[in-house]
């Protein structure tokens, strides 16, 4: 242990027990997101968007429902610019998915742009540089769907490979 963490022990989000930035019992009283289409929120296989509702073939991976209680206390993180819950979520999110292949960028935003920088710039720091030409999006959620779809839609036009999406949660 740090001394900061001494000094400033961490505590779970959702109980308050000291040690960890969410502990098990409560990690798993969120829920998880079935695979769905974002644009039209319709079950679909591999989490990909369906052809007739967006005509670029996305896949959006969306990890949990974002509850008001969960909401309100990571709001109150964020206003304090405590980011090692989103950073522990995250981590559980693509600990299966091997990222060295994806150049990543953050979710344009117009409520969640820093957090959504921090989250892309800490995978970007963890798995170094990499000169690929598929496209992974990071983001807290999507707040306007519009512009994400305008982001992909740019994406599409100058980097030739695949596009994806990871988001921590849905808003539900």
């Amino acid at each position: 242990m740090h001394i900061l963490e001494y000094l400033f022990p961490r505590q779970c989000l959702i109980c308050s027990r000291v040690g960890f930035d969410i502990c098990d019992k409560c990690f798993t009283t969120i829920k998880h997101t079935l695979p769905e289409c974002f644009v039209c929120n319709k079950l679909s296989n591999g989490y990909r968007c369906h052809k007739k509702c967006f005509n670029i073939s996305v896949q959006c991976l969306t990890g949990w429902y974002l509850t008001k209680s969960l909401r309100l206390n990571l709001d109150k993180q964020k206003s304090l610019q405590i980011y090692s819950s989103y950073i522990y979520l995250l981590n559980k999110l693509v600990s299966g998915i091997q990222l060295d292949n994806y150049k990543i960028y953050p979710l344009s935003s117009t409520r969640n742009q820093r957090i959504n920088d921090y989250l892309a710039s800490f995978l970007r720091n963890k798995i170094g540089k990499n000169n690929q030409k598929n496209v992974l999006i990071i983001g807290e959620y999507i707040d306007d769907i519009n512009s994400f779809k305008k982001q992909i839609t740019e994406f599409s036009l100058k980097e030739p490979g695949d596009i994806k999406a990871i988001l921590l949660f849905k808003n539900s």
